[in-house]
């Protein structure tokens, strides 16, 4: 039966089946990255109408066949990928929860959307490659999140690769994840963490020129865009901030940061922790730091206890107004003192605010 089907599908374009370019495949399969439909259902691949069949034309439709429905063939149809974002959304900063990092406590599941987890590949100590979580990082568009440039740059992670990126994630070690609400005693689930291979990765050209850590910013793209829905949702950036004029302005003094790094216990956390930390004055900050800080970079904190620490890199420092609404990317973890929690010592953020039009103008890369 094969060999009568082969020649009448052939037969529908005037070619004998000697002049097969390669294996048909009857189940209709597609290859990796298209689907296997009717050639009329492929506008890519159709002959504009009123044009005829030539013998060019079906000799490159055999290059792409992939099945049959009874004599009609059907083609390998590429899935079209949708181009990169090339400018902030509109829409952002929206949160699906009202209302632990060092001195922390448990982010709720779902109220951070724009959380990301940055999975890098790592030698174990049994000499294989394991899949590491070191940095954070947040969402600002469909397909881009923005971490410290020491996550990606070749020379501060060394032998490490960055290998992915975990959208939506909470609890690195169940999927999907899920709590008990006190409330109810029901148990709430959220979606499957969608994963996302690196496509590209941007840090600022003048990171670390003029002073350590300084300009620790990057852009990271995906190979695909993520959905968006309650769970994954992109930040917003605000044109301006200034820490110095909290006093008398509409922004909370209080900023919230995230992350997975170490706690209170020297060890990671699985679940994604958040803690409230006081925004300090740069004057104050900078009589308290051995390195001389400058207004593209944040302070906050100085708490005893309650610090962001060593695997929170690149995670947020987030805002809201006064009134609460929507959340604002302000920060980005960059360096600390040694000793995480430490009276008066206080994490050094970068001032995202300051390269908004560097994150644009990276997003086409």
């Amino acid at each position: 039966m094969l060999p009568v089907l082969l020649f009448l599908g052939l037969a529908c374009f005037g070619l004998l089946a000697g002049e097969a370019r390669r294996p048909i495949v009857f189940g209709g399969n597609a290859l990796p990255g298209c689907r296997c439909v009717l050639l009329r259902e492929c506008p890519k691949l159709r002959p504009p109408r009123g044009q005829p069949l030539t013998r060019e034309i079906i000799v490159a439709l055999q290059d792409v066949r992939c099945g049959f429905l009874g004599r009609i063939i059907k083609v390998c149809c590429e899935e079209e990928q949708p181009s990169p974002p090339t400018d902030l959304p509109l829409t952002c900063g929206d949160t699906n929860n009202i209302n632990r990092i060092f001195g922390g406590r448990n982010a709720p599941l779902g109220g951070n959307p724009w959380m990301v987890a940055l999975g890098y590949s790592v030698l174990g100590q049994g000499g294989q490659l394991e899949l590491s979580y070191e940095c954070g990082a947040t969402l600002v568009t469909r397909q881009h999140v923005v971490t410290a440039a020491h996550c990606v740059h070749p020379d501060a992670i060394g032998f490490q690769t960055l290998k992915q990126a975990n959208i939506g994630e909470w609890n690195t070690e169940t999927d999907p994840d899920c709590f008990v609400s006190p409330a109810t005693g029901r148990n709430i689930c959220a979606p499957p963490v969608v994963v996302r291979q690196i496509a590209a990765v941007t840090w600022h050209p003048q990171y670390n020129t003029d002073g350590k850590y300084n300009n620790d910013i990057a852009v990271v793209r995906f190979d695909r865009p993520v959905t968006l829905g309650p769970y994954i949702q992109p930040i917003c950036i605000p044109n301006n901030f200034d820490p110095n004029m909290l006093a008398s302005s509409e922004w909370n003094p209080q900023a919230l940061a995230l992350g997975w790094g170490r706690t209170e216990t020297l060890r990671s956390s699985p679940v994604l922790q958040e803690i409230r930390l006081p925004l300090v004055d740069m004057q104050r900050c900078n009589a308290s730091s051995q390195i001389k800080l400058n207004e593209n970079q944040i302070c906050a904190g100085g708490v005893t206890g309650e610090d962001t620490c060593s695997g929170d890199s690149g995670g947020p420092l987030v805002a809201t107004g006064k009134a609460g609404g929507k959340y604002f990317l302000i920060g980005l973890t960059s360096f600390g003192p040694s000793m995480c929690g430490s009276n008066g010592g206080f994490g050094v953020y970068t001032a995202v605010y300051k390269y908004r039009d560097w994150i644009v103008q990276s997003l086409a890369v």
